[in-house]
């Protein structure tokens, strides 16, 4: 219940992630909330990361991919070796609550079932039972990683069960109940990864606002600008998004105009219907 934004810009060279500030928490209560801090989360010096799910499902997994990552630092090369690192983390706390909720209560581990033989010896109908539960188990998180590094502007999702996509190609992505509203806004404004990076901005902040429409979506926003000099943050309340906003409306205001001035325009289709 959310969106993100990533897109490429400048031939690729240089990036922009958005996002709304609304999480959504499902459990007994069913309850969404914007707080004040943003989602985004800078995860290395040329990267940042958004998350579309629960409150708590990437808390665990951002910070030790933070860690891993401040402690490893001269070896990580590219975006990928990020996205690699989330990746990993991410199927390491799927397995940990697959454990929790399923094999710790019948005293076993992951470990102990698949790689110690358990699964073998248990009753048949309690190990198709749990190696099923492994299978089907749904981690409803994904990440949305942007950065830059020597070979320019990179994108990847990372999603369920701990895999890792490049979206470069294709230059754009979102996330989120918002996601398709966002990526139509991209499509019908013609978005390209050689747009300026004030361009990308100004559509990215667009597609942001056409997400709003979908349900769960926050009104509040944030934003990174990541070049290879580092990352901008763009936080709720800063100036420019006072400047993006006025430019929104007048895209707004033209769009309604010139569909009234076409409504006026519109033949009596009974006329076609005679012919």
């Amino acid at each position: 219940m959310t969106v993100c934004i990533g897109v490429l810009c400048e031939n690729r060279e240089s990036a922009v992630l958005v996002s709304d500030r609304m999480w959504t928490e499902k459990g007994v209560l069913y309850y969404e909330f914007e707080p004040d801090e943003s989602k985004i989360e800078q995860i290395h010096s040329h990267a940042a990361v958004a998350t579309s799910g629960g409150v708590v499902l990437p808390d665990r997994i951002i910070k030790l991919s933070k860690t891993y990552i401040s402690d490893k630092i001269d070896s990580i090369d590219s975006i990928e070796d990020v996205a690699n690192i989330l990746a990993y983390y991410y199927g390491e706390e799927r397995k940990r609550r697959i454990e929790e909720e399923y094999f710790r209560p019948r005293g076993l581990t992951i470990k102990e079932f698949y790689e110690d033989g358990k699964i073998s010896t248990l009753p048949i109908a309690l190990a198709q039972f749990l190696d099923q539960r492994v299978a089907d188990y749904q981690f409803e998180l994904i990440m949305l990683l942007v950065g830059v590094d020597n070979s320019g502007s990179h994108l990847f999702i990372i999603s369920d069960p701990g895999t890792y996509d490049s979206v470069d190609k294709v230059g754009f992505a979102a996330i989120g109940t918002g996601s398709r509203h966002a990526e139509l806004a991209l499509i019908q404004n013609d978005f390209r990864p050689n747009v300026s990076l004030s361009e990308a901005v100004f559509m990215a902040y667009m597609a942001k606002k056409s997400a709003e429409h979908a349900p769960g979506v926050g009104q509040k926003t944030d934003m990174v600008i990541i070049t290879s000099d580092g990352i901008v943050e763009i936080r709720e309340g800063d100036e420019i998004f006072k400047y993006l906003d006025e430019l929104y409306g007048k895209v707004e205001e033209s769009v309604k105009s010139s569909k009234l001035q076409i409504f006026k325009e519109i033949k009596d289709i009974s006329e076609f219907l005679k012919r």
